[in-house]
């Protein structure tokens, strides 16, 4: 941290030519004293900034230091701000804070160039549904992360059914197009989709486990079996990037696949939602589901074949 703060002294002061030390500590969020020990360190490391008294006194550097540009260019400070550019997430006070330190190292020119190709690429976390509502719970949860404070929130299972849950967060997770809060539960680490967490809200701070992280996620016990799929060669993207797939079997219209996954609710709903353009061929137990399921939906529609008739067309 400290290192950090010295690097950006020295940028201000090669951006800005001169400043006080009080506006230095209070852009820092430190105190007047925490500057001086800096800008001592900074001497002692050969950087020449000079002190100059009076109304508009203040701490420079000598005329003759520029700070050479590739030094500039290896840090990479322009992509840091692109990249902060580019990543929506509304009402972000850190982020915030982090662009409007880093604008202060170039010139209008230059923010107008990096603005401009900011556009040109935007990530967006947010679903298409997405509300501020996802922005605030989504910041809400970043401090109780920073702060070591637990969360509770509403929590909605595959199988439809609610909990609240209590949980100590630690990380929060991008993966597979979807956000995870990563924490503990009772002292068992587990992740929980975000967009399932509702009504979140801070609790009290907690003792964090300083080799949480050491550890890795201990995933829940899986119960891994083989499962072969015979699917529409079109709808093969969808399986792409699923890491345990292997193609047994390649025809004109059809691939025939050999699976290792955890045969639980979302895989089961996964299966439904590819509807006749995927065929379990095993085990029994996925294929029976899938069965009873297409027989059930069959019986909620049976004698139906009326219903689509136009009004001109049933009274003909």
């Amino acid at each position: 941290m400290r290192f950090n703060r010295m690097m950006a002294i020295v940028l201000l002061l090669v951006s800005k030519r001169r400043i006080t030390v009080q506006a230095l500590a209070e852009f820092f969020e430190v105190s007047t004293r925490t500057i001086y020990r800096d800008i001592e360190a900074l001497l002692y490391a050969g950087v020449p900034i000079m002190s100059t008294p009076g109304f508009k006194g203040g701490i420079s550097l000598t005329e003759n230091y520029y700070l050479d540009k590739q030094l500039l260019s290896s840090l990479d400070f322009k992509y840091v701000l692109l990249s902060l550019y580019q990543l929506n997430i509304q009402n972000d006070t850190n982020k915030n804070s982090i662009i409007h330190k880093l604008e202060l190292l170039f010139d209008e020119a230059e923010l107008e160039q990096i603005e401009q190709h900011a556009r040109q690429i935007v990530v967006d976390f947010s679903s298409w549904q997405g509300t501020k509502t996802d922005d605030a719970k989504f910041i809400l949860i970043q401090e109780a992360i920073k702060n070591y404070q637990q969360i509770s929130f509403l929590y909605t299972k595959l199988d439809g059914s609610k909990k609240t849950r209590l949980v100590e967060p630690y990380q929060l997770l991008f993966k597979s197009g979807r956000w995870y809060i990563n924490g503990l539960e009772k002292g068992t680490s587990k992740l929980f989709l975000l967009d399932r967490a509702k009504q979140v809200e801070l609790g009290e701070v907690f003792q964090p486990d300083e080799n949480y992280f050491e550890k890795g996620f201990v995933w829940e016990e899986q119960n891994m079996l083989l499962f072969v799929l015979r699917i529409d060669r079109a709808i093969f993207h969808i399986f792409d990037s699923w890491h345990q797939v292997e193609i047994i079997e390649e025809q004109d219209d059809f691939l025939r696949l050999k699976i290792f996954a955890e045969h639980n609710a979302w895989l089961e709903n996964f299966i439904l939602s590819l509807g006749s353009a995927c065929v379990v061929e095993s085990p029994e137990s996925l294929r029976a589901f899938v069965r009873g399921h297409v027989l059930g939906m069959y019986q909620n529609y049976r004698g139906d074949e009326g219903r689509g008739e136009t009004n001109n067309e049933s009274r003909s």
